[in-house]
């Protein structure tokens, strides 16, 4: 599950991270160099890195002042994460990072540091996330959006920040669906959606949050809520041909048969998947699906039959 959904925030980030570059009509001055190169990492982050890696040990950098040559090494640090590649400034990130929460504890911190300030917490947290140290992630995280909270208002946070938000509310979604803390990922998860809805984010990021919280109110089982939650993420889905679709219907009809105990349309549209699937580990769901309902109507052959599809 892991490495699903940091594929599915990594699809997500250019989207999100959009809204993050320095704002022009700061009082601060801010290297118009960096600045282009935030505005690009949001499209071609692959680009970025080969400009910020091209701008390394040279006086340019150095002459740098102090903001600017952390905000070097805060987009080295994403440009390195956003295209897969190692941190290769880990120091120097930590320094940005002490840095940038020294301006935004100072009076009357701008924009652009208490966003420098967030961006480096969240970078700070992926990399310990990356490492599996989820408590030294979290801490991060949830320092991060302690940032966001005390130096903008709501209004702001829904409109100019919405998509910064959702990206913050989405990792701790993610993180706590790792560790299977459900009753937190619910609370995150339907964070995420209040700002995702805000700015009509695309389908497909709605419907990933949307069956993340179906899936932990399910492990809780409470069926009602996830069958909603489900039912809403189908509503949500443009494209009806992809496997996210089909792995959603899926959900809802296994958990409506155990509610409701109607075999015959579950197994209706648990065959009809079968018949759309498209790899071997797909038909492998949808057999362990229709074997499980064999299963509770007591028909043991037929259970047997697709359940060897699974686990022979």
């Amino acid at each position: 599950m892991k490495k699903h959904t940091l594929a599915v925030l990594l699809i997500i980030l250019p989207v999100l991270f959009s809204c993050n570059s320095p704002e022009q009509n700061s009082d601060a001055h801010y290297s118009p160099l960096l600045a282009s190169l935030d505005t690009l990492m949001s499209y071609r982050p692959d680009s970025a890195l080969s400009c910020l890696l091209s701008l390394s040990g040279t006086t340019r950098i150095e002459n740098l002042s102090p903001v600017d040559r952390h905000h070097y090494q805060l987009l080295l640090s994403e440009a390195n994460y956003r295209t897969g590649n190692e941190q290769t400034n880990r120091t120097e990130l930590l320094h940005a990072l002490a840095f940038f929460d020294s301006l935004f504890s100072a009076p009357n911190p701008d924009n652009n540091c208490i966003l420098f300030a967030v961006r480096a917490n969240n970078m700070v947290a992926a990399c310990y996330y990356g490492e599996d140290s989820v408590v030294e992630a979290c801490r991060y995280y949830l320092h991060g959006l302690e940032i966001m909270e005390s130096g903008f208002t709501e209004t702001e946070r829904l409109t100019r920040y919405a998509r910064f938000m959702a990206l913050m509310y989405s990792r701790m979604t993610e993180l706590f669906s790792n560790l299977d803390l459900h009753e937190q990922a619910i609370r995150y998860g339907k964070c995420s959606m209040i700002y995702l809805n805000e700015f009509h984010a695309r389908p497909q990021h709605r419907v990933w949050i949307l069956t993340t919280v179906g899936d932990h109110y399910d492990a809780l089982m409470q069926t009602d809520s996830a069958l909603a939650y489900y039912c809403q993420a189908i509503r949500t889905t443009a494209d009806t041909s992809c496997l996210t679709y089909r792995d959603v219907v899926n959900h809802r009809t296994n958990l409506l048969y155990f509610k409701d105990k109607k075999a015959q349309p579950a197994l209706k549209t648990l065959f009809r998947l079968l018949s759309l699937s498209e790899s071997p580990l797909e038909r492998s769901v949808r057999c362990l699906s229709i074997g499980e309902i064999y299963l509770g109507e007591r028909r043991l052959d037929s259970a047997e039959a697709y359940l060897r599809k699974v686990y022979l």
